[in-house]
């Protein structure tokens, strides 16, 4: 199925594209980097059937649609810690569309959480000259299968506990969204204490 470029802003002026359906968009992503795709090229997907975690066997199940999905290229070397730097900028994210006292918390190595319950996953992997970084946000979804009831979680969850919920953004711009955070922190090799002090991650 061929790639559909989308016009989504990206801060690192670089194309956007999106599939209806795929395996995963970090098997995409590697295609794309093969193709001669510029660095900061991002992928992302309705739906995806073989999405994969960081443990053998774990996949990232999801409902078509509902949630972000995606993958950027970065043509340079993982800086250190740049799994956990990821989780920040999303943890940053997902805080920005909630409301006051209301926060995300990382869970070492990849996972961001609400309340213990996982809104996000991330798969980071490296070849000789392409950095790759796969995200699962949960936005949209409010039902999962019984064996992750009690450990997912989404930001439309979060909102209808709340007595004023804001209007619940549209995975097509969660990216645009988190994009200038994740290029803010990603690539940054000083300041990674203080950033850990400030979600409790270290």
């Amino acid at each position: 199925m061929a790639y559909i470029r989308k016009s989504v802003a990206n801060s690192f002026n670089a194309p956007v594209y999106f599939i209806p359906e795929t395996d995963s968009t970090m098997r995409d992503a590697r295609i794309l980097a093969g193709d001669g795709e510029p660095d900061g090229t991002v992928v992302y997907a309705g739906i995806q059937n073989n999405g994969r975690g960081r443990i053998p066997g774990r996949l990232w199940e999801t409902e078509a649609g509902k949630n972000l999905l995606c993958t950027v290229l970065l043509r340079r070397p993982p800086a250190a810690g740049f799994t956990l730097r990821v989780g920040l900028a999303v943890a940053r994210t997902f805080d920005s569309f909630l409301p006051g006292p209301v926060k995300t918390e990382i869970k070492w190595p990849n996972d961001v959480l609400y309340e213990n319950k996982k809104l996000s996953g991330i798969l980071c992997e490296n070849d000789t000259s392409v950095t790759y970084a796969g995200t699962g946000f949960n936005i949209g979804q409010t039902a999962f299968p019984p064996h992750l009831r009690n450990k997912a979680f989404s930001l439309e969850l979060i909102y209808a506990a709340l007595s004023a919920p804001p209007a619940l953004p549209s995975p097509r711009i969660f990216w645009p969204a988190i994009c200038p955070i994740w290029k803010q922190y990603c690539p940054l090799i000083h300041g990674t204490r203080l950033l850990l002090k400030n979600y409790g991650a270290g």
